[in-house]
């Protein structure tokens, strides 16, 4: 009888290949019980390059089942992030709104970082509406990050507590307050707006509740700016109606240039004043700005794009 060679790494091949055919076989087992006698099949999965997810759709029986499956086993995975950021968290932008959040929005996301754009609820976009289907009147306005945020400091809490669903990045904070009244005149209700800007009024909290963020400073010409805002919608009369005298900028005084000036030299020197803060400045008009935040946060410049660059409506305040 011809005796085969035995050695411990011969054994130890075998033994690998025969857990290998275990696992297989068990593997086949449960695909089976998954999906026998069924009619549609959904599976999950993410591309790379814009980090979106997708449903395929192939017939199986019992839908309900499969999709709490899929979504207990692949969703997790799918929404990890590609890249491990470089500075804390959270990331808080702190420029002025039409200053490049919404592209500062996308190349986060782009990345499979967890952001939020103006809307701070759970599976929102970035433009309103920012309420998930279903929620009532009263409380739609409080899923936009500023509504959030004010009303979270009037009841004493940190400013985004519950504002979202554990976003890394916040890339616009502020909003448009509508308030009401009645025209004296017609007798008509009436609705008019100020903005509310918790980067200007509320960097103390921020420290507080927040003492390592990274905030980020985009930047572009003040003349491009005051142009972009007065070129989008109402938020030129937001801006009018905004009372900020303990930042040089009264009710009334469309002094926009200079305020955007002494807004941005207001968060160098608090940065200053509590160096526990990373700032990563970015003029959004640079040719190199992809590259400038792909280099402060660890992430692919490719991600970077301009986004509300020349389109004003149909859109609010970016």
């Amino acid at each position: 009888m011809l005796k085969l060679p035995s050695s411990k790494g011969s054994r130890r091949r075998n033994k690998v290949l025969v857990n290998v055919c275990i696992l297989t076989f068990t593997g086949c087992l449960l695909l089976h019980a998954l999906f026998t006698n069924s009619r549609k099949l959904k599976i999950l999965f993410a591309d790379k390059s814009s980090n979106e997810k997708f449903l395929l759709s192939r017939w199986v029986e019992d839908e309900e089942q499969l999709d709490e499956d899929v979504n207990v086993i692949l969703k997790p995975l799918l929404s990890l992030p590609k890249y491990a950021l470089k500075l804390p968290k959270p990331i808080i932008v702190l420029g002025l709104p039409k200053s490049g959040t919404t592209s500062i929005y996308h190349f986060f996301r782009c990345a499979g970082i967890p952001s939020s754009h103006y809307c701070c609820s759970p599976g929102a976009s970035d433009h309103p509406p920012c309420y998930p289907e279903g929620t009532v009147q009263r409380e739609r306005e409080y899923h936009k990050c500023g509504f959030c945020i004010e009303r979270n400091l009037r009841k004493g809490l940190p400013p985004l507590h519950g504002c979202g669903d554990k976003f890394d990045v916040f890339a616009q904070i502020d909003t448009e307050m509508v308030s009401y009244d009645i025209d004296k005149r017609s007798g008509k209700l009436i609705s008019w707006g100020r903005m509310y800007l918790p980067q200007v009024t509320e960097l103390e909290n921020l420290n507080l509740h927040y003492p390592n963020a990274t905030f980020i400073l985009n930047l572009r010409d003040p003349a491009s700016w005051e142009r972009s805002v007065k070129n989008w919608f109402n938020l030129a009369a937001a801006f009018r109606r905004t009372h900020l005298p303990d930042y040089h900028y009264p009710d009334g005084k469309m002094a926009l240039q200079e305020f955007y000036s002494d807004h941005n030299e207001r968060i160098r020197n608090f940065v200053k004043k509590y160096p526990s803060h990373t700032l990563v400045e970015v003029n959004i008009e640079d040719e190199k700005a992809g590259d400038q935040l792909a280099n402060a946060f660890g992430l692919d410049s490719s991600c970077w794009t301009k986004s509300n660059a020349r389109h004003g409506e149909g859109k609010t305040n970016s």
